[in-house]
């Protein structure tokens, strides 16, 4: 189904025509098909974030619904490979425009000529459902990657191929349902704004990292690669999976890359793995949203940031977890969210970071008077259970309405060896070091937000921690 466009205002396009498309819906817009999705609609008028630049683009181009919603491909390659926001493979675009990708690229996330060394495990017989297991294939050397029943698919296998090289468009395996015979291959497909099933959750465990100019993202690219696995020895990008979007990259695609890493990160967590997701940064992301809630009109709230800022984090951070996985055997796996708040100004009064600490209840901060005294980590103000406080009042050893985290040590007011400090000069107008706490803890540069709940005693008592940015 095709429409026509009304109105460009950076990455937002209203087309009109599209009476049968459906919120979420993959759109490609103009002569250059570019990738765009389906905000709202309002009759047959669509409202759609486009996720490359939207330059030249006019009233009267087409377009053009794909019928489907933002979805990842999930299958082997993805291990070892470098992603755009929404999983478009990085060195392929290269390969084939440049250093300068031109837009409106096409590029499958997986490689459909590659050949894998795929393992039967089912046979047979064998009755199966979601998240079972119908066969290996060792993707890395540190990552035996599980081809298991994608979700909706439930009966007796009828046919399994044997054990050899095949692309991941090849049938594995076939399976009798309720609805016929279904083919099955080595890839799935999964809309990444809606979390992954599981048979049971337990305590989760949440973690929050920070980082996400160009330049460090760079970096990440030139120097992670060179890094070893202490477990094997081998290059520790053989597990790993980069999302790069950068801040000078189409701000549509920031906002939809948080959501392309913890699908991706889900689907590992089904296989019975422990993933860890390192979101880059959320403020960046809480910002995208904030510029496509403006170009949409909508009602703003504090600082001009969408109403819906904090279940929009919330949803987020309760992907994250314990699980027992899908399948007939017992495989437990996890994810670990791992973000960043990046304030401005240093200011925690802010919303995203307020949002965020209601979230995950607890945060370390970087202190600018221990970098000052050459200590480190220069890590200060454990918060615990529900309220966060800046330093214990006097008499207390802890802050009230709350026990000390485990770990913490009552040797100084913020719980940390105190450091020897430089001389110090003035009124403290201009050296944070000379004001009140919390005014201090206002000026603080990038913190890390941490929440880490611990199964405990059966009745899943929280213990709350945190880790330094670069400890």
């Amino acid at each position: 189904m095709s429409g026509t466009i009304t109105k460009v205002s950076g990455p937002l396009v209203v087309a009109e025509g599209l009476a049968d498309a459906n919120v979420s819906d993959v759109v490609r817009v103009g002569s250059q098909r570019l990738i765009g999705e389906i905000l709202n609609m309002t009759g047959d008028t669509a409202s759609i974030q486009v996720y490359e630049e939207t330059s030249g683009l006019g009233p009267g181009a087409a377009v053009v619904t794909t019928g489907m919603p933002m979805s990842v491909e999930l299958g082997p390659g993805m291990l070892d490979n470098i992603y755009d926001g929404i999983q478009r493979p990085l060195p392929e675009m290269r390969a084939l425009s440049g250093d300068c990708i031109t837009r409106g690229t096409d590029v499958p996330a997986l490689n459909r000529s590659k050949k894998w060394e795929f393992v039967p495990v089912a046979k047979p017989g064998n009755q199966v459902g979601p998240g079972d297991v119908l066969g290996t294939v060792q993707e890395t050397s540190a990552i035996l990657h599980k081809i298991m029943v994608p979700n909706g698919v439930k009966g007796e296998i009828t046919w399994v191929i044997g054990q050899g090289e095949y692309t991941v468009d090849e049938v594995v395996a076939k399976v009798k349902t309720d609805k016929g015979e279904k083919d099955l291959t080595m890839v799935q497909r999964w809309p990444v704004r809606i979390q992954r099933p599981y048979q049971r959750k337990f305590v989760p465990v949440v973690y929050i990292g920070c980082g996400e100019r160009g330049n460090e993202m760079t970096d990440v690219l030139m120097e992670f690669p060179e890094l070893k696995d202490p477990r094997n020895g081998e290059p520790l990008m053989k597990r790993t999976v980069l999302i790069a979007n950068t801040s000078d990259m189409p701000v549509a695609a920031r906002e939809a890359s948080i959501y392309t890493g913890i699908t991706i990160a889900e689907y590992f967590r089904d296989m019975g793995y422990d993933v860890a997701v390192l979101a880059d940064s959320t403020s960046r992301w809480a910002e995208a949203l904030r510029e496509m809630s403006g170009r949409l009109e909508e009602m703003p709230g504090e600082e001009g940031y969408p109403a819906y800022l904090a279940s929009r984090l919330a949803q987020f951070y309760e992907r994250a977890g314990v699980v027992q996985c899908l399948g007939s055997e017992d495989r437990r796996g996890s994810v670990t969210a791992i973000g960043a708040v990046s304030p401005p100004g240093g200011d925690i009064s802010e919303p995203v970071s307020q949002a965020t600490m209601r979230i995950v209840k607890v945060f370390w901060a970087l202190d600018s008077s221990l970098a000052y005294a050459r200590h480190f980590p220069r890590l200060v103000h454990r918060a615990v259970r529900r309220e966060v406080h800046a330093e214990p009042r006097e008499g207390h050893a802890h802050p009230p309405g709350g026990e000390r985290a485990a770990g913490d040590r009552p040797s100084g007011r913020s719980g940390l060896p105190q450091p020897r400090r430089p001389p110090h000069h003035g009124d403290g107008q201009d050296d944070p070091r000379g004001l009140p706490a919390a005014e201090r803890l206002r000026r603080r540069g990038r913190f890390l937000l941490i929440c880490q709940a611990v199964q405990a005693s059966g009745h899943g008592a929280g213990v709350r921690r945190a880790v330094p940015r670069g400890a």
